[in-house]
């Protein structure tokens, strides 16, 4: 796995780290530190500077392509990390520039990283850490309908019902481009 950078700086979120945090899934970004090192491991990645051995990649799968457009590189990773140990080799760097375009709120772009995530969780650990995730979502579906946005509480609430039942691929309302109502 190559570094990368975005216009010559560190950019963090390529490398991860997930952990298992008592019934919780939990991810950091790699620390700046260890891009200092000759080389370093960590578990998850974004499909930027990655190199794959085609032996694991065989046994792993390839990504979900269900997926669109969020988790389907992390969901890929979880799945390779099984394979064996991963490592980025700082000195190969790979720039990857890009801008980002603020969004004020919550955009289309939500709905897939909610129900994917959930949708990883499932496929790839036991099934009590889907279980909690569920319970947080039905929480966090009580706060969103109560205080959120309405757009956003649709959103959320098909994101975790799909999630739930395994409708995965392109929504018919959240595709691209699509923005809650104050916005259009």
């Amino acid at each position: 796995m190559l570094d990368v950078c975005n216009h010559g700086d560190y950019s963090p979120g390529h490398r991860r780290i997930m952990t298992k945090v008592f019934l919780q899934i939990r991810e950091s970004v790699v620390k700046p530190e260890a891009y200092k090192q000759d080389f370093f491991e960590f578990n998850i990645y974004s499909f930027v500077g990655v190199f794959l051995n085609s032996k694991k990649l065989e046994k792993a799968g390839l990504p979900q392509r269900d997926y669109f457009i969020q988790w389907d590189d992390t969901e890929h990773s979880i799945r390779m990390s099984k394979q064996g140990k991963m490592v980025c080799v700082p000195a190969i760097r790979v720039e990857h520039a890009f801008e980002f375009s603020p969004h004020a709120g919550f955009q289309w772009k939500d709905y897939y990283g909610t129900r994917n995530r959930m949708d990883a969780v499932r496929r790839n650990f036991p099934k009590r850490y889907f279980i909690f995730m569920s319970l947080k979502r039905i929480v966090d579906l009580i706060h969103v309908w109560l205080f959120e946005d309405k757009d956003f509480a649709g959103l959320f609430t098909a994101a975790v019902f799909d999630a739930w039942s395994g409708r995965l691929g392109l929504h018919k309302t959240y595709r691209p481009g699509w923005l809650p109502d104050k916005d259009r």
